[in-house]
């Protein structure tokens, strides 16, 4: 039966007014049709009021019939507990023992015979305690161990808590912290993926369960251990397609993906590698031959079986060692430019030829394509270089090459006045510390004379005095550059200053400045103390001018005291390229001799 207007209105108002209040609920019993009332769990499609513990609710029954309440199928009678007025139930303080089907039954007012029923469940709200998950029927315990290709079966269960949830959520986070969605393989509280896949291992499966007692949503979850035989990733340096040439150096490196892990295993037409591997998976040629031709593949050792990479072939060209010509010398002056072409090297030029520096036995890249074109030459890129010309799938290339002459390298020859690199220009010592100054130095011609200036002496390589050790000069990182270094054996605050680099070769003269700053240490004022008793005297150590570099890094007398006159006659040797520095010599002595 339908109910009029004016009372659905006043309903709603009812409801309404009973949300804006709290600890009071309200219903209105809807018609079910017959006198026979479907009974407790017939599904979710039965109306249910959820309401909170000693909350207090209100059922409403629009009918002009006589009507009679019942709670379980038992009658209810107003009383302290229950107020039953013409058309309403209300229940004062809802109790556990109120949960269950409420019904009003309307009866014919004369022959009080039942005309229909209308009927809600209430369901006392419960909090939940927890959640779980279940997979194959077993509770997870933080972990879930698995096979690759495995089906995976889970539920996720609640502990406690009325009502059911209103809602599960499945996810995927990865061990980065990023999470996929598993709506995909999930029916509700029950996910089901036909086969697990490695990507999945360490990974964490999530449960997020939404209940109507709860202001978030409660999270549950297992990480994944998943087992899975080895795979195989072989990679090479130089990159795959780069021609292999005798002399290079090449690494092979084979990454094995597996769990539990599985130990990379080189090998070599069935047979031990010809280089040792390291542990990591590299197979490390330092200068690969024609003898290290042949077929590798990696192998891995997993659950008692052995699990083998597909095989690599390494080819090495070796046509260049047939007949080896002197390099052909270019010159070029400092901070010019020059452009190498591969003709001039004996290779043709209509192929994407490549560049390399020659760098001891290997053969560094430094370019691509017919020419090389270097600008602001530096003593650095000084070298031998070479044009490699590109791969040609013909298979009589290798019988013509052998009869013609081979590539030649082409040696760049640098050439200028000298320069001064300091490793650092500016230096932060502690006192009562021992300190080194470095310098790098280059020039081609050579240099004839190189000396310190501190501010108290000057020494050449080789030399100490006043405190100080001018080490012997050594190799630089090119054939046309050298290495100095100064000791103090122990700073003290009177050290800091400037210290000077100065060189001079056929072409002129060049300095490196080098600035130190000195701090009291714990140890300071003793180490001073010893330094100044057994240096009371200023002394000028001025070197003899020696005809090459080479000469001052051998054994000397120890360093003469020499006037002032001597030591700029000396600097003035250096001609009009070095009056700069001469002038700054002057200065210098002239400020140590007034001290």
């Amino acid at each position: 039966m339908c109910s009029p207007p004016s009372l659905i209105f006043s309903a709603l108002l009812l409801v309404s007014f009973i949300q804006s209040h709290s600890g009071l609920t309200s219903h209105s019993l809807r018609h079910h049709g017959s006198a026979t009332h479907a009974t407790p769990g017939d599904g979710n499609s039965r109306p249910e009021l959820v309401v909170r513990l000693h909350e207090e609710v209100v059922l409403a029954c629009d009918s002009n019939r006589v009507l009679a309440w019942k709670h379980n199928g038992k009658s209810v009678q107003h009383s302290a507990a229950y107020r039953v007025t013409a058309n309403t139930l209300r229940i004062m303080k809802v109790t556990n023992q109120d949960e269950g089907p409420w019904q009003c039954e309307e009866l014919d007012a004369k022959s009080r015979v039942l005309v229909a029923t209308r009927a809600v469940w209430i369901v006392v709200m419960e909090i939940p305690k927890g959640a779980f998950l279940s997979f194959d029927g077993k509770r997870a315990s933080g972990w879930l161990n698995m096979k690759e290709g495995a089906p995976l079966k889970g539920r996720c269960l609640m502990d406690g808590g009325k009502p059911a949830p209103t809602a599960y959520d499945w996810w995927l986070e990865s061990p980065d912290g990023e999470q996929e969605s598993l709506a995909n393989f999930s029916t509700g509280a029950d996910l089901a993926i036909d086969k697990i896949l490695r990507d999945m291992h360490n990974g964490t499966i999530i449960c997020s369960i939404s209940h109507v007692a709860l202001d978030n949503p409660m999270n549950t979850s297992a990480k994944v251990n998943i087992t899975y035989s080895p795979s195989f990733a072989i990679s090479r340096i130089p990159g795959f397609g780069f021609p292999l040439r005798e002399g290079l150096a090449v690494s092979l490196k084979c990454d094995v993906d597996s769990n539990p892990p599985s130990r990379p295993i080189w090998m070599k037409d069935d047979g031990d590698p010809p280089v040792e591997q390291s542990p990591d998976g590299y197979l490390n040629f330092s200068s690969i031959s024609r003898e290290h031709i042949g077929w590798y593949k990696c192998s891995a050792e997993y659950d008692s079986s052995t699990y083998a990479s597909s095989g690599l072939f390494i080819n090495v060209r070796y046509e260049e060692v047939f007949t080896k010509q002197p390099p052909r010398q270019v010159e070029v002056a400092l901070g010019g430019g020059v452009t190498l072409d591969c003709g001039d090297s004996g290779v043709s030029t209509t192929g994407p030829n490549c560049w390399g520096r020659l760098s001891g036995n290997r053969l560094e890249a430094v370019g691509a394509g017919p020419q090389l074109r270097l600008d602001s030459v530096l003593y650095q890129e000084a070298g031998a270089y070479r044009c490699v010309a590109p791969e040609k799938p013909d298979p009589l290339v290798a019988e013509r090459k052998a009869m013609l002459t081979p590539p030649q390298d082409i040696e760049l020859v640098v050439t200028g006045q000298p320069v001064v690199y300091p490793i650092r220009r500016n230096l932060t010592a502690v006192g009562g510390s021992q300190l080194s100054l470095s310098v790098e130095f280059c020039a081609n011609p050579e240099a004839t004379h190189a000396f310190w200036l501190t501010p108290t002496v000057a020494l050449r390589p080789g030399q100490e005095g006043g405190g100080y050790i001018a080490q012997n000069v050594t190799e630089g990182d090119s054939a046309h550059c050298r290495r100095a270094a100064l000791t103090i054996p122990g700073v003290y605050l009177e050290h800091a200053g400037e210290y000077l680099f100065v060189v001079r070769s056929l072409r002129g003269m060049a300095d490196g400045m080098v600035l130190l700053n000195v701090t009291r240490g714990a140890s300071y004022y003793s180490t001073k103390r010893a330094w100044s008793n057994s240096h009371s005297k200023t002394v000028v150590v001025v070197p003899k001018p020696p005809p090459s570099i080479e000469d001052n890094v051998q054994d000397e007398p120890r360093p003469e005291v020499t006037t002032e006159a001597e030591l700029v006659e000396a600097a003035a040797g250096a001609g009009c390229a070095g009056a700069a520095a001469g002038q700054l010599l002057l200065l210098l002595l002239a400020s140590v001799v007034s001290m």
